[in-house]
């Protein structure tokens, strides 16, 4: 999985399931080290997080996180 297709690849499979991801972004650190925390939630749930050097990589990394989440959920594995 490439670094960019974490949200289209969550995005593909929730429309399947009928479902939407929701997003929260924050950040910490001065301006100029800034970390981006990304939040990912389904059905009101979080399912995963990330965190980056710029909001598009942070939320990349969240919806990376929360498949593999729903993998583990829909195979009852983890």
């Amino acid at each position: 999985m490439s670094n960019t297709s974490g949200k289209n690849e969550l995005n593909n499979a929730l429309q399947r399931a009928g479902k939407r991801a929701t997003y929260v972004y924050s950040y910490e650190g001065p301006e100029s080290s800034r970390t981006w925390i990304a939040i990912v939630y389904i059905d009101d749930m979080e399912y995963g997080r990330g965190s980056a050097s710029n909001k598009n990589d942070a939320g990349h990394a969240a919806a990376r996180s929360a498949l593999e989440q729903l993998v583990r959920v829909t195979t009852g594995s983890g």
